[in-house]
């Protein structure tokens, strides 16, 4: 036994060391460290680093201790599995939050079925620091109304204020500008803020926010659970999957039921995928089986054959008005939806270039009120939203939690506006394209280059023909010299500091200026130094 608890001590002080190491290491090295070299040193930063924003999770869910450090460690255990599927890879912490959300749940039901909590085992012990008064009515809510605010409105609030790092840290781990994630925190809390009240818990987003801080960071990680939950995914990671004799039987099985839960997400969001494939190449055949049928034909009256209704699609008055492009901030930044023929999507954002994940799919159920509406982008799983057109036209869309269609609208919804297409080759179309390639030519300028591309690519978009699309297609090729792969994978632009122009040689003055000059400054050097000593003097 003492062998066994020494073994441990010499364990943590070994980890404690190398963590030193790889404190100033983004999250995204740390875990490409564990994927491809199974960096046990580099998996304990992350658990260390993340460690109490995800036992705090689980805690506020389960409100039992030992059903939380099950909970704790299952998280981490599918991280240990999962972790080549965390994309981008800076957000491992909103990848953590949502995991660790998950399985607090499955953790609860279990314990739920065994009537554990309500027979056998004790409530959770509250810390000795005294609560906030408004912290039972929170504590339910919060990871739920957490979960369904925006990515980028999540991830700072998780860094910053469940974690405590400051603003300096957060942008560092997540490679954003330092006002960029200063302005996403600020708005995040008061989506948060208003997503509560909307529960019933009425705080202002300052309250909120220190409560949260309080809270959430007051206890740190159990040094027994974090290396038990270390050692055990570095056994994971190395191949030993049952790990035996170090996973608890019953973290076990929760950590196969959410990789499972995971998987099933998966599958679901293939089958949309094809129903919307099946979709787009079933609109096609339509419309070439209606080209192709002759004029003429019907019965020996002459009459055109009888259409059932059923076979007629099922079609909405505001089936046209969705079409052509939508305009949004999101985050601050400028963003574009632009529906297309045969459900093409596609989004041109102001941060970035351009992926292959920014041409999507799209399908509505117009018979659903409100309009139910599946969005499919490259690899990512499919978005099950809700949308309506309000009273003054514009479009407003409504995403769930994990992938889950909503069932209302709630307050952080995005609204878009339509952008009129102006009749080509007018002169309204021209004076619009010169100022666009303008503005674009200015932020190229300025070295804003995301900017820059954001407005070349809306030319190409809205002029696709003639002048305007050459000089847009070569000002985004230029701009596109400007992209940057950072450490995780994920695309960017260069900053403008990186890219100033150099200052203008010094002019040259004629040889005999120049000696005239050198002269003068001679002799100020010699009144210095008669005025030094003069004050020197004066001292003695």
């Amino acid at each position: 036994m003492a062998t066994t608890k020494t073994n441990a001590v010499i364990r943590h002080l070994c980890l404690t060391a190398l963590s030193r190491d790889g404190a100033d290491r983004a999250d995204a090295e740390l875990l490409e460290s564990f994927i491809n070299q199974h960096d046990e040193a580099a998996f304990a930063d992350l658990v260390r680093r993340h460690g109490p924003m995800v036992l705090g999770v689980c805690h506020r869910v389960v409100r039992n201790h030992h059903d939380a450090e099950d909970a704790f460690q299952a998280t981490f255990l599918v991280l240990a599995r999962k972790a080549a599927s965390v994309r981008p890879r800076q957000m491992v912490a909103g990848w953590l939050h949502g995991v660790a959300y998950r399985t607090a749940l499955k953790v609860r039901a279990a314990a739920a079925k065994r009537h554990v909590r309500e027979t056998q085992v004790a409530e959770m012990p509250e810390p000795e620091a005294a609560r906030p008064s408004q912290w039972p009515d929170l504590q339910p809510l919060l990871d739920q109304e957490l979960r369904g605010l925006p990515e980028n409105y999540r991830l700072p609030i998780l860094l910053c204020d469940l974690e405590g790092k400051t603003i300096l840290e957060a942008t560092r781990q997540l490679g954003w500008p330092q006002g960029t994630l200063a302005g996403r925190l600020t708005r995040g809390r008061k989506l948060l803020a208003a997503r509560l009240a909307n529960r019933g818990v009425a705080l202002s987003a300052g309250t909120l926010a220190a409560i949260v801080t309080q809270t959430a960071t007051s206890a740190g990680v159990p040094t027994p659970l974090m290396l038990n939950t270390v050692k055990a995914a570095t056994l994971i990671a190395a191949g030993q999957a049952t790990a035996a004799g170090v996973v608890p039987a019953a973290v076990a099985a929760v950590t196969d039921g959410v990789i499972t839960s995971m998987m099933l997400t998966k599958l679901k969001a293939a089958a949309v995928l094809l129903v919307l494939g099946t979709a787009a190449v079933g609109s096609g055949l339509l419309v070439r089986h209606t080209v192709a049928a002759p004029q003429g034909s019907g019965d020996a009256g002459g009459k055109p054959p009888a259409t059932r209704e059923a076979d007629k699609p099922a079609k909405s008055p505001d089936e046209a008005k969705l079409q052509g492009e939508w305009s949004t901030e999101n985050g601050g930044e400028n963003a574009r939806l632009v529906f297309g023929p045969n459900n093409s999507l596609r989004r041109i954002w102001e941060s970035r270039p351009s992926e292959p994940k920014d041409v999507g799919m799209y399908l509505v159920d117009w018979s659903k009120t409100p309009y139910h509406i599946d969005v499919k982008w490259g690899n990512e799983p499919v978005w099950q939203t809700i949308m309506e057109f309000t009273d003054n036209g514009k479009l407003r869309i409504a995403d769930g939690d994990d992938q889950t269609r909503p069932k209302a609208f709630g307050v952080d919804d995005v609204v878009f506006t339509k952008i009129e297409r102006l009749p080509p080759g007018s002169r309204q179309a021209a004076a619009d394209a010169e100022k666009t390639l303008a503005t674009a030519d200015f932020y190229r300028r300025a070295g804003k280059y995301g900017s820059a591309y954001f407005y070349y690519e809306l030319v190409q978009y809205r002029y696709p023909e003639g002048d305007y699309a050459k000089r847009a297609k070569q000002g985004s090729e230029g701009v596109l010299k400007h992209r940057v792969s950072r450490k995780d994978g994920s695309i960017g632009w260069e900053e403008p500091e990186q890219h100033r122009e150099p200052p203008p040689p010094p002019k040259m003055l004629p040889d005999k200026a120049v000696s005239q000059e050198i002269q003068e400054l001679r002799q100020q050097v010699k009144d210095l130094e008669k005025r030094l000593a003069a004050l020197e003097a004066q001292k003695k």
